[in-house]
């Protein structure tokens, strides 16, 4: 055999032998894709169950660090939320201590959501209203209720969008000097619960990321909040903490005996994300039942960065 034949020959065996392992690879990415979408252990559907299963137990866990880390002084109230949104739903995760979930109602109209836990014993009537994007045509919101963890997961279905359409925020954690020592430690756990919520999605699903199936499914963080209303003798004290939100879009209002927090809804340019993608963050609005009267006239509130702080004098009787 001449050089040139043997060239050629080589030639022709390196093209055979690509050929062979790119069908094998083709072959083997297809049989996984089929077999990730099985209904059965190791499948698509599997991994949703147990990745959201991770991430609510991650909202639980978290919320405890939240209690532990506010006053010490036993609460008059509080409510924790969580507001993520995937390719093709949204889901609220609310921790309400104290409450019988059963009366906990969620109605969704048009394309605003709002959940409504009724006065119950000495917990005061609480109220939240989240204005959605793209909801689905005739979407009828599933709710479970874990009574033992005090937890109300709503889900509620969406028009589905792409991955590279959507884009999270990944702004660290700042700490202001002025921030008292709780305030900093309920801010920090709270990055470090969407951290570790981002990082359960990541975890289930880096098995189908190459599968094109699976490419759109994402998780992203949209809003998250806590509060506490603490009596303080003459007045009343509740602490707003809202990660990733302008202040300046953040009104305190009062009414009678309730007070509303209302955030305009956010969009942040593109250009101003890791992935060149702009941020949508919905608007919401909380209406927390204050334990007693107060005069409205004296209220002050103070806003931090990622908090407010609402001091409420109570109403004194003549």
């Amino acid at each position: 055999m001449n050089s040139k034949t043997s060239s050629i020959y080589r030639r022709h065996v390196a093209a055979r032998t690509l050929a062979l392992v790119l069908a094998f690879a083709l072959t083997t990415v297809s049989a996984f894709g089929a077999e990730s979408s099985k209904e059965g252990p190791g499948g698509i559907a599997e991994h949703l169950k147990k990745w959201q299963e991770k991430i609510s137990d991650t909202f639980r866990d978290a919320v405890k660090g939240l209690d532990k880390a506010g006053t010490q002084n036993k609460p008059a109230g509080s409510v924790s939320a969580d507001f993520r949104e995937q390719n093709d739903s949204y889901m609220l995760r609310l921790d309400l201590p104290h409450r019988t979930l059963d009366k906990v109602e969620v109605n969704l109209t048009g394309e605003t959501l709002r959940v409504t836990a009724p006065e119950e014993g000495g917990t005061q009537r609480y109220e939240q209203t989240i204005t959605l994007k793209d909801v689905s045509a005739n979407a009828i919101p599933v709710v479970e209720r874990k009574q033992g963890q005090n937890m109300l997961v709503v889900t509620i279905p969406k028009t589905p969008v792409k991955a590279e359409l959507s884009a999270a925020s990944s702004k660290g954690l700042l700490t202001p000097p002025l921030y008292l020592a709780r305030d900093t430690e309920i801010m920090q756990r709270m990055e470090q619960m969407r951290r570790d919520m981002d990082r359960a999605f990541e975890d289930s699903f880096n098995a189908f990321k190459f599968i094109p199936t699976y490419k759109d499914i994402f998780d992203e963080y949209r809003f998250g909040s806590t509060y506490n209303v603490e009596d303080k003798g003459d007045s009343y004290e509740v602490r707003i903490f809202l990660p990733d939100r302008g202040m300046e879009n953040v009104i305190a209002t009062v009414e009678g005996q309730t007070l509303q927090i209302e955030a305009r809804s956010e969009s942040s340019p593109a250009g101003q994300q890791s992935n060149d993608g702009g941020v949508h963050r919905a608007a919401y609005t909380q209406r927390i039942t204050l334990p007693g009267p107060v005069d409205r006239a004296k209220m002050k509130v103070e806003k931090k960065e990622r908090m407010m702080v609402v001091m409420l004098p109570k109403a004194t009787t003549h």
